[in-house]
């Protein structure tokens, strides 16, 4: 039987499970408190008063499965795939321990490591106030021919992790001048674009059209990745996603790119609180796995009258404001605190 049976029959018919002692009785009365009924499923009352289905351990493994490996999963760690099933509104009690028991089982996870760090220096990290006002850019490759591609162009905005990224043939200047006057028109002109020192990025022909936008061009330090460090996140992300779902012969990489993209979208961040679609959309980006296993919003919250739709996404435009604001002081105080301990632990404590 499920683990909700008793909390289901209580609040369903009033039953309560005979042969309990004091301590049980109140240990049961002070959960139920926790806990909706809404025939025929029970939901859990979370944080803010968010609604999540209650499932299963034998479905919860699936939906953890769909939300490591699947079309959105990106293989992250057991904290993000376990916040992941969270965000899609499923509960059971063991979600967090079941993650880091499934990551650990996953193969791909456990043949692609972490990069270790050697002869770092102080951290010094950049701020950036506004949504889309300060990118990063950089190319990731070469990779196996795909489809007549070899490299990956990245960017990345520094406030909301909002990650861009495109399969090209080359790695020239023309490429990526057509690639950002994609992302301007998308995103808007930002006020400064963060690269290296390749010749792709430095030349005559990019510095003459970020004049034209007035784009402030700002350079990473030669022999210093860590310069464009939030960049360099992105880069190992995208890959490592690609690491963990390309076919054998690794030629498919160009036709998972959007899924990585996807997937890397919508997964935790600890320095927002919350996802990078989240922050730039202000609301929460809805994936196959809660049509498939019967989310409260599937089940309830699908609204076809355009003016309530209306009403609700205008209220919660309002609301982006204070989540970015948040999102803010969050992300600064993340930085300040990381920022203390790495300086430490490399022996710049002063």
């Amino acid at each position: 039987m499920p683990w909700f049976t008793d909390l289901a029959n209580f609040l369903a018919h009033g039953v309560v499970i005979e042969g309990m002692t004091t301590q049980q009785k109140k240990k049961f009365f002070r959960d139920v408190g926790r806990y909706v009924w809404d025939d025929p499923y029970l939901y859990r009352v979370g944080g803010e008063r968010i609604l999540r289905r209650c499932v299963s351990r034998k479905e919860g493994l699936e939906i953890l499965k769909h939300c490591h490996e699947g079309l959105t999963g990106g293989h992250h760690g057991h904290h993000s795939t376990a916040q992941k099933v969270f965000d899609c509104g499923f509960y059971w009690p063991s979600v967090v321990k079941d993650a880091l028991k499934f990551v650990k089982k996953c193969d791909p996870c456990q043949r692609t490591g972490n990069i270790s760090s050697k002869d770092e220096m102080p951290q010094n990290p950049i701020q950036v106030l506004e949504v889309f006002d300060v990118w990063g850019i950089d190319f990731v490759g070469p990779f196996p021919l795909s489809k007549g591609n070899r490299y990956i162009l990245v960017a990345i905005d520094y406030v909301s992790k909002w990650v861009e990224a495109q399969a090209l043939p080359t790695n020239d200047a023309r490429v990526v001048l057509k690639f950002l006057k994609k992302l301007f028109s998308r995103f808007g002109t930002p006020r400064a674009l963060i690269s290296d020192r390749g010749t792709h990025f430095c030349n005559t022909m990019l510095e003459k059209a970020l004049q034209r936008y007035g784009v402030t061009h700002r350079l990473a330090t030669a022999y210093h990745p860590q310069t464009s460090g939030q960049l360099e996140n992105a880069n190992r992300g995208v890959k490592r996603i690609l690491e963990k779902t390309v076919g054998k012969s690794q030629k498919d990489w160009s036709d998972k790119l959007d899924d990585a993209l996807w997937a890397f979208r919508t997964a935790y961040r600890t320095p927002l609180g919350t996802t990078p679609y989240m922050v730039v959309y202000g609301k929460a980006c809805h994936l196959p796995v809660e049509l498939e296993h019967r989310a409260l919003w599937a089940l309830k919250m699908v609204n076809l009258d355009l003016t309530e739709a209306g009403k609700k996404r205008y209220f919660q435009i309002h609301k982006l404001e204070a989540l970015r604001d948040a999102v803010y002081s969050r992300s600064l105080s993340i930085k300040e605190k990381t920022k203390s301990l790495h300086d430490r632990s490399v022996g710049y404590d002063y």
